[in-house]
């Protein structure tokens, strides 16, 4: 027997949100929408239950004084809704119960047709039609313009809508790119070929390029996301991209920090007849110091800056997840802003990555390193300078890494760099055994 089940669209809405009807069916899934006079408030809807709740309990009698304004004949619609959701069941029983007496293979398209001529007349049917018409690489095009012009939202952690950042719109356009190049000399693939061949040949196009693990997944992660947006719009049925083996590639990468003695030489360095390198530390500098992301730490100025007590702090919001933080400003830091009037020049991040490797290697931070290395499928192990592996994100790593092997709390440091859990943040930190024994040692329990 298929399990229906019936959930909000949106759960977390203040208004009303439509109500969805949702089961599955070899590898498929069925959703179809009761309709826009059928919707509800998500604290009217009993989630267990998947229904509006019981008008007769008193929970329903004390949360209807809340929406007498919004409608003064809230409870008559909630009893709709509860009929509409018992004859979207009956409809479907009947015509699967149907299928079955006739021997023929169930099609969910069919089904759906049938309910939305049931419910909603031949308009209906008319308008999905035309928006199964949308191809996949018509739906990628409009995905990423609506995302970039702010159409197009996602829900963070704490319930707010938030517009895509510059840089998560620079990202899906790269993987446009990616997946036209992907497609040349093939067909144009539609929702219906992205399955686990496509995936392989895919995955194995990206090898052959020598694209590294992670770059990989950031593909793959792409192309479920927006997969999984056509699916909720109604626009396929395809379920195979959630499958375990449709995976987001992901390796842990070969990051470092620079410690004390490290960023000391990097701070000392002469750069004064080079006025680009001298730049570039200055700001990856400020990257260290604030444990700030380099879209944050890049744009330092005199704005962010507030005092309080005889203390300078920075006070910004963050561009990629919207949080504010707030940041004891370090003296080094602080006399890097007075150098550039206050405000760091713009520069770009490609600069920086390629400069500041060059000043370390100035600085003899060329230490052997060793780190795995993607040839075509293969993973191999190999030693290079640490220099090759500084970059802007170094700086924020080293921040936070710093900040821990000084004994800041962690939450404290979670305030600054963002990270949710404590988990993903000691995952972040970059810290040995031995230098995690060395910071314990002093502990009382080892008294």
């Amino acid at each position: 027997m298929i399990n229906i089940q019936f959930k909000l669209k949106d759960p977390k809405s203040d208004g009303k949100t439509s109500i969805r009807c949702i089961f599955y069916h070899k590898n498929e899934r069925f959703l179809y929408s009761l309709g826009e006079d059928k919707t509800i408030f998500p604290k009217l809807w009993d989630s267990k239950a998947m229904k509006p709740i019981d008008t007769r309990s008193k929970e329903a009698k004390t949360l209807f004084k809340q929406y007498i304004d919004h409608n003064y004949n809230i409870e008559y619609e909630l009893k709709n809704v509860q009929q509409r959701i018992e004859n979207v069941v009956s409809e479907i029983e009947k015509f699967i119960s149907n299928t079955e007496l006739q021997n023929r293979i169930l099609s969910l398209e069919e089904l759906k047709n049938h309910l939305n001529l049931q419910f909603n007349g031949e308009n209906k049917l008319q308008s999905v039609s035309e928006k199964k018409a949308l191809t996949l690489n018509d739906y990628i095009s409009k995905f990423i313009e609506d995302i970039s012009d702010g159409h197009r939202t996602y829900t963070s952690r704490q319930g707010e809508r938030i517009q895509y950042a510059k840089s998560s719109v620079k990202v899906y356009k790269e993987f446009k790119t990616q997946f036209d190049l992907f497609q040349t000399n093939r067909y144009k693939l539609n929702f219906g070929d992205i399955d686990l061949t496509f995936y392989d040949n895919f995955v194995t196009y990206f090898s052959k390029k020598n694209y590294k693990t992670n770059a990989i997944g950031k593909q793959i992660k792409c192309l479920k996301t927006i997969m999984n947006a056509a699916l909720e719009e109604d626009l396929h049925t395809n379920m195979i991209f959630q499958k375990k083996d449709f995976k987001t590639l992901k390796s842990e990468v070969d990051n470092v920090y620079l410690d004390t003695e490290e960023l000391k030489l990097l701070q000392e360095i002469d750069l004064s007849g080079k006025p680009h390198l001298e730049l570039a530390r200055d700001i990856f500098l400020c990257g260290c110091y604030t444990a700030l992301r380099y879209s944050d730490y890049s744009r330092l100025s005199s704005e962010y800056i507030v005092q309080k007590d005889g203390q300078f702090y920075i006070d910004m919001i963050t561009l990629k997840t919207k949080q504010r933080v707030v940041i004891p400003v370090k003296p080094l830091v602080f006399d890097i802003l007075k150098k550039y009037d206050y405000k760091l020049p713009k520069t770009y991040e490609q600069k920086i990555n390629k400069n500041i490797k060059l000043i370390a290697q100035m600085c003899g931070i060329n230490t052997e390193i060793e780190v795995k290395t993607n040839e075509g499928s293969k993973i191999k192990l190999k030693f290079v300078p640490k220099y090759e592996l500084i970059m802007t994100h170094t700086a924020r790593r080293t921040g936070a890494t710093l900040l821990y092997k000084n004994g800041v709390n962690t939450l404290d440091i979670m305030k600054i760099t963002g990270h949710k859990t404590e988990k993903t943040l000691l995952n972040y930190i970059k810290i040995n055994s031995e230098e995690n024994a060395n910071r314990l040692k002093d502990n009382p329990f080892f008294a």
